[in-house]
């Protein structure tokens, strides 16, 4: 792969919104396909020339090796809005699996750490030095 290149990983999932789109159609009601590559594309080309960035579809994304930029794409655990109770149409104890065993960045820290890449009193540091340039 050559630097600025964008790499999108797939876990083999059917986009939920083709299946609601189809349903869609089916029922003549409202609605347009928009493939997910074009939803969630938050990754910009300015940011693809300076890192190599990737998009993964899975809560796996320590399987990308070297310094990179990555845009995690996952479960939602909260509201869209304040207005919103997702709770009507999600699992409560879904939710709280995603938020504490499933949850990627909580994954993706144990690993690092577990491999020594990363200790507590690097992220003291880096927390302290933030707060300092804010």
């Amino acid at each position: 792969m050559k630097a600025g290149e964008q790499l999108d990983l797939y876990n083999c999932r059917v986009d939920y919104n083709d299946g609601l789109n189809d349903e869609d159609q089916t029922m003549d009601l409202p609605g347009g396909k928009v493939p997910i590559t074009t939803q969630m594309k938050f990754i910009s080309e300015s940011s693809e020339k300076r890192l190599p960035c990737y998009r993964v579809f899975d809560t796996n994304g320590y399987l990308i090796p070297g310094s990179i930029f990555e845009q995690a794409m996952t479960y939602r655990v909260s509201h869209h809005s304040t207005s919103d109770d997702s709770t009507k149409y999600q699992c409560v104890k879904e939710i709280e699996q995603w938020r504490t065993a499933r949850n990627p960045v909580t994954r993706f820290r144990n690993w690092i750490q577990r491999n020594g890449w990363w200790f507590d009193q690097n992220e003291t540091e880096l927390c302290g030095n933030i707060r300092k340039q804010l």
